[in-house]
């Protein structure tokens, strides 16, 4: 069986079904997103296109940034390329931007936990851990009550 390769589109899809739909997309002037498809689909789905200027990567920067910064973090790795890419993402969506907020706040409202949290843990899983224990204690207790009763 021979499949298809995916869409623009099936992928943006597959990307929006965890958290919804943006109201803006940014993407270069690729013949990908400059289709009448793709307008079709961004207007149906009620979000604006933007695109910056073709084949000028300056209007981007900060898009030409994350690459340089991404290129540099791989070529000091010694992994396969998987892995330090999902490392790299993790921590760019735990990084404050210029508004004072992570990504992963933005988004979730929280910030992601990640392996050096489990060295260092937040005030917040402190909290959140003695809640559990708490929650641990009353329902042991409860549970005595019921079975000493006749």
């Amino acid at each position: 069986m021979v499949m298809e390769p995916l869409t623009t589109t099936q992928l943006l899809e597959e990307d929006f079904s965890h958290f919804g739909y943006p109201h803006v997309i940014v993407s270069d002037n690729a013949t990908t997103f400059s289709s009448q498809e793709f307008k079709t689909w961004c207007h149906e789905r009620v979000m604006v296109h933007l695109t910056g200027a073709p084949y000028h990567p300056a209007t981007n920067s900060a898009a030409e940034r994350l690459v340089q910064t991404f290129k540099r973090f791989l070529k000091k790795s010694k992994k396969s390329p998987k892995e330090p890419l999902q490392e790299f993402i993790m921590q760019y969506r735990r990084s404050p931007l210029a508004n004072r907020y992570s990504p992963s706040e933005l988004l979730n409202n929280r910030q992601i936990r990640t392996k050096i949290d489990t060295l260092l843990p937040s005030p917040a899983h402190e909290a959140q851990e003695r809640q559990a224990r708490e929650a641990t204690k009353s329902k042991a207790k409860e549970f005595q009550r019921t079975v000493q009763r006749p």
